[in-house]
């Protein structure tokens, strides 16, 4: 019998498993594994043998099946690219995040005639199977499912990350509409619900209460199910059950005879008999459907409060939760000896940087306790976020009006925090279009505010000095023009350098980075930066792809790199790659490796266009809006340049292709030129040197976090 073909999309820790069992099965052929972390791959490679592939588009043509273990966000264009191409599909749970997708990818496995499996593992925990087939009319049932924090699937909440696998096994004992739900959340450690308590009711009677918790000390995975005159209590971590049942005067306890397997493997295996066998999946994508559904209207009740990050909510009594964890994550509002410093960030380079600041201010004083608004990279230096505006930045005017009743909750609940919690300090970094209005309303109220990274007053908006003068106390800023502008106009300033001075450096020589990438010592390489966020790739990526392939026309021997973002779907990525011929890589490099060694940069408008510039890789920059957006700018920009690599030289020393000048045929012609003319591309590179004098000396973070630390202590 031939062997079944299979593939792993995503070599994180549960991608790790899947292919691990697909290799011990004897009716199995693992043939690949697909990610986008380069040294994920090469510790496949090593483990398996095996093919390995940074784009999954790949596996297409060659195997039968894949597993989907990557984060949620990216689940529905993967599987739905897969199932396109007549692969069956094991997706982990939960099947997406949103239910019109996973009713498209539901509708599109059945058009296909493929196998959607979605991993919901507790269904094949013998635990389970041990009771599942004689419980009848439950009347109710109790669930705690508790972790420490996981520091992965935090793309989503508690919800939909642990949650969703008792919502699964409830719709499947209960076997009733759901009548009522009630269910509060909270935010710890991220943007979204880290803990969550919800009792549900159903219209047969039956009362369901669940727990879930990511900040635990301990790990748990417990429900107890009452019926009429017995008891079940199962514990699917040890997968064990224990029947409680009346007997006269006496409760008896019987434990269930159980055949401990690993579930996950149970769950695969089940996956390769429904292909084998062409027969429906125990966990269906319909099956799915109806968790995610209960879940989305869990999270309706959870988030649709009036204030969309209310501390109060921190005060939530869960009883399974021990009490020493409970001290550790709630708020500790009685302490007033440690100073508190609430940040405001809105977009992906400010998070980095607010980062880099967070870290050296701890260094020098660790008791100073940080909150606000941010991203992933401030999370992972203990400050608490309220709420994630990086992962929904806009950009546009227009873009911007269309969210503004988003925005605008998101800032009147900052003050209202501001006003309960009394930091000693806030840094509001970069995002001027919230940050500050921010800063006029809190220092209304008396607050001390340190702005960090300048708003770019001089490209426009010159009368938000007078804002700043009489609402920010302090300037720290990043370039020195900044610095003169800011003392001419009375405003206190400090010019520390920037941070991308130090940071941008590559972690790899270029004989290694040639090596790694299999590229021979002729190749031309030339990276794409097509931006940080979902709404500017998607303009700007198809643009780019197109000029690599006049490019390409004119150059066969170029190699072409997508350098991808954190904060965008990857997905996107790889939808506008499947549509080109190209010889490209998407790869995910933080350590500038590809920057440091590319002959040339396709680059969207950003901090991008500066790092290229401190490792000296000519350019070219690109950059697309709205049109109505454009107008607005266009009326508002009062410099000749977009790029800060131009607008820091006062003078244009690398092309730019704007709005309808970004046509792929006048990019490709330009870049083409700058590559084959030797003396023009020598001359790129001496101007792009003469960058660093502008941007200070090493050590601008640290010298940053002194001038914060001085401003809340009163010597500033």
């Amino acid at each position: 019998m031939n062997k079944i073909k299979v593939g792993v999309v995503g070599f994180g820790r549960l991608g790790s498993i899947h292919a691990r069992v697909y290799s011990e099965f004897d009716n199995v052929e693992l043939v690949g594994i697909s990610d986008i972390n380069l040294q994920k791959l090469a510790t496949a490679k090593a483990t398996y043998n095996i093919k390995t592939f940074s784009n999954y588009l790949e596996f297409l043509g060659k195997v039968d099946a894949v597993s989907i273990a990557t984060p949620t966000s990216q689940h529905y264009q993967i599987a739905k690219d897969l199932i396109n191409g007549g692969i069956n599909v094991l997706v982990e749970k939960p099947i997406t995040n949103k239910l019109s997708q996973a009713k498209e990818l539901i509708n599109l496995a059945r058009t296909k005639r493929v196998i959607l499996q979605v991993g919901h593992v507790e269904r094949f925990n013998s635990a389970y199977r041990s009771i599942e087939n004689i419980v009848t009319n439950p009347r109710f049932i109790e669930c705690h499912r508790l972790s420490p924090f996981p520091h992965r699937s935090l793309d989503i909440g508690v919800v939909l990350d642990i949650m969703i696998h008792d919502i699964d096994i409830i719709l499947g004992l209960v076997k009733s509409e759901v009548k009522k739900i009630d269910a509060i959340g909270v935010p710890v450690l991220t943007a979204f619900e880290d803990i969550a308590n919800v009792r549900l009711t159903f219209k047969n009677g039956c009362v369901c209460n669940l727990t879930a918790s990511r900040v635990s000390d301990e790990a748990m995975r417990k429900i107890r199910i009452f019926l009429n005159d017995t008891y079940i209590s199962l514990d699917y971590l040890n997968q064990q059950a224990l029947l409680y049942k009346k007997e006269g005067q006496n409760i008896i306890k019987l434990p269930l005879p159980i055949e401990k397997e690993e579930p996950l493997k149970e769950e695969i295996k089940s996956f390769i008999e429904c292909i084998k066998n062409k027969t429906p999946p125990l966990v269906s994508g319909e099956e799915a459907y109806k968790a995610l559904s209960l879940c989305q209207g869990i999270l309706n009740k959870i988030w649709n409060k009036k204030h969309l990050f209310n501390l109060q909510q921190r005060q939530i009594t869960i009883s399974s939760i021990p009490s020493n964890t409970l001290a550790k994550i709630s708020t500790n509002n009685s302490s007033k000896k440690n100073k508190k410093i609430f940040i405001s960030v809105g977009e992906a380079s400010g998070d980095m940087h607010a980062s880099q600041l967070v870290k050296y201010i701890k260094n020098k004083n660790p008791n100073i306790e940080f909150a606000g608004l941010g991203g992933k990279l401030m999370n992972e230096q203990g400050v608490k976020i309220f709420f994630d505006p990086t992962s929904f930045a806009v950009v546009g005017f227009i873009e911007v009006l269309k969210n503004i009743l988003f925005f605008r909750k998101i800032f009147f609940n900052f003050i209202k925090l501001a006003e309960q919690e009394k930091p000693d300090l806030i840094i509001l970094v970069d995002y001027p279009g919230f940050n500050l209005r921010l800063a006029k309303e809190l220092k209304r109220r008396g607050f001390k505010i340190a702005y960090y990274i300048s708003p770019q007053i001089w490209a426009w908006g010159k009368n938000r000095i007078k804002t700043i003068r009489e609402s920010v106390d302090k300037m720290i800023v990043f370039f020195d023009f900044e610095e003169e502008l800011y003392k001419k106009n009375g405003i206190k300033v400090e010019f520390v350098g920037h941070p991308l001075i130090e940071q941008t450096t590559p972690s790899l020589t270029k004989e290694i980075f040639f090596k790694t990438y299999d590229l021979s010592n002729d190749s031309l390489v030339i990276c794409l930066l097509p931006g940080s966020r979902n709404s500017v790739v998607e303009k700007i990526l198809p643009i780019l792809l197109k000029s690599c392939e006049h490019i390409h026309k004119e150059i066969p021997q170029a190699q072409f790199f997508i350098l991808i973002s954190p904060t965008v779907n990857v997905a996107i990525y790889h939808h506008y790659i499947k549509k080109s011929n190209l010889p490209i890589k998407l790869i995910e490099d933080p350590n500038y490796n590809v920057l440091a060694y590319s002959d040339l940069g396709l680059l969207a408008s950003g901090t991008a266009t500066l790092e290229a510039a401190i490792l000296n890789l000519p350019m070219v920059i690109v950059y697309k809006i709205s049109f109505l957006s454009w107008l607005f700018a266009k009326f508002l920009v009062k410099i000749p340049y977009i790029g800060l690599v131009n607008v820091i030289a006062k003078k244009q020393i690398v092309p730019e292709f704007i709005q309808f000048q970004a046509r792929p045929e006048l990019i490709a012609k330009e870049a083409i030129n700058i590559i084959k003319n030797k003396n023009r591309y020598r001359a790129i590179k001496e101007e792009l040197s003469k960058i660093k004098t502008h941007l200070g000396l090493p050590g601008a973070s640290r010298r940053a976090a002194e001038s914060i630390i001085a401003l809340i202590e009163g010597n500033c």
